[in-house]
């Protein structure tokens, strides 16, 4: 991943949804996805592009309740204008059907993001500064002063705000952990998977040389079915209002 697109995903907001949203059936929705992008680029020599017909121009509304909490329009936007952003830059054009799945997804990770961090202050988990400055310096240690200062601006956004975005994720990742089984990928399961797609993939390297990659596939596979589960049951006992017809 590029500097812009590595920066862009995590400026655009999504830095507090990544493993949140759509994350029932990870493995469907990664095929989905894949699936997706084959389809936009097939699509890229068509003529018309209806986003600018479809873009929400409201602004100052909401977009969604969360338990009494709002979440405006302004923010549902900025996340769409983003995503839309960062799909031009691959030399994808967003037909409506796209442009509605990513409205859906959006609204869903916005709300999922907020329930997550309404139950992390009622737990009482705090993001000190310390964290806030490790995550961050994590983040940009590969890049220069000028390099961060161009994405900021690029974004609209500041240190600042970069910062306070990275203290919710903290404590939302603080959350999970406390509410989510470890999870233990098998030899069995890693071997399983190996050999689901060795039937596709006759070319496919020796297990010992792909067997890390498929132990964190496994792995975040399950991390997404328990965050769902979490997700499903805070779901339940909340009260949501969408308000964005997707």
């Amino acid at each position: 991943m590029t500097i812009k697109k590595k920066w862009t995903v995590a400026l655009s907001g999504f830095v507090l949804a990544i493993g949140i949203a759509g994350c029932s059936n990870s493995e469907d929705n990664a095929k989905e996805n894949e699936d997706t992008n084959k389809k936009q680029e097939e699509q890229q020599s068509e003529e018309g592009n209806k986003q600018e017909g479809n873009k929400q121009e409201a602004t100052g509304e909401v977009a969604a309740v969360v338990n009494g909490e709002e979440i405006s329009m302004d923010k549902f936007n900025q996340q769409l204008e983003r995503q839309k952003s960062m799909m031009k830059q691959n030399g994808m054009e967003v037909k409506d059907k796209q442009l509605n799945q990513m409205k859906s997804k959006i609204l869903t990770q916005l709300i999922n993001t907020e329930l997550l961090l309404q139950k992390a202050n009622e737990a009482g988990i705090e993001a000190t500064e310390k964290k806030v400055n490790e995550r961050y310096e994590s983040m940009t240690k590969d890049y220069s002063k000028e390099e961060i200062d161009k994405i900021l601006k690029q974004n609209n956004t500041t240190v600042e705000k970069l910062k306070k975005d990275l203290a919710k994720q903290i404590k939302i990742d603080e959350y999970v952990a406390q509410n989510t089984e470890d999870v233990k990928v098998t030899d069995e399961e890693i071997q399983k998977r190996y050999d689901a797609m060795k039937k596709n993939n006759d070319k496919l390297p020796a297990l010992d040389k792909v067997k890390p990659q498929l132990k964190q596939q496994i792995q975040k596979s399950k991390e997404g079915q328990q965050i769902s589960k979490l997700l499903d049951k805070l779901r339940k006992e909340s009260e949501i209002e969408k308000k964005v017809q997707v």
